[in-house]
Parts: structure tokens; sequence; C-alpha cells
């Protein structure tokens, strides 16, 4: 879910073709804030470096007003400093699954 009122706000603020920027910092493939945060978590990198690339989605999620992403994020920098249990493959799943939706969500308010 996303918050169209604070996408709105945002609207005003970011001249049309600086969005797609944006989109690209969040959710390219390659070098986005999600799949930086993905790698982190199947590369089995230190809890730190997880929790420090999900406060970075969260913020900028939750900033922009993208609700889900940013609850996930947040979740996932809770879990990187309680446990040093190893990453489930559902949890992984769950992000890549949260951040398509919002993603889509995005595209969808920023067309219409």
């Amino acid at each position: 879910m996303i918050d169209p009122k604070k996408i709105e706000e945002w609207r005003e603020l970011i001249p049309p073709e600086q969005w797609p920027l944006i989109v690209r910092e969040l959710f390219d493939p390659q070098s986005g804030d999600v799949s930086r945060l993905v790698q982190a978590m199947t590369d089995g990198q230190d809890r730190q470096a997880v929790s420090a690339q999900a406060h970075k989605l969260k913020g900028a999620a939750m900033l922009l007003g993208l609700l889900d992403l940013g609850n996930w994020a947040a979740h996932i920098e809770n879990m990187a400093l309680e446990s040093d249990a190893p990453w489930t493959e559902e949890a992984i799943q769950r992000l890549q699954s949260v951040a398509a939706g919002t993603l889509a969500d995005l595209q969808a308010t920023l067309s219409g």
C-alpha cells in the first residue's frame, strides 16, 4: 500500500523527469536499494550491514509514502538487530513480493 496523498505532495515538489531516477534508485534490479538489501541478506553479510541497508530503504520508502515497503524494511531492520539466525527464503521472497507490489502501485499512481 502507498499513501496517495504523500505521493501527490511529492509530485508537486519533484519534476516529472526526476521520478524515473527515484524509482530506479529504489527498484533497479541490479543496483536499487531493494536489490542491495536482498543481496545483503542472501550473501550472508553480517547483521549490521543488513540492518543498515534495511534502515536506508525504510527511510526512503516511508518518506515517499511507500508504506508496505517501509514497514517490511523496518521489520527486517529489527530482525537483523535481534537475531543471528540465517535469513529464510520466505523473508527474502516476502521482501521481493512487497517491493514488486509497491513498484506496481507507484507506477500506476505516477501514470494516473
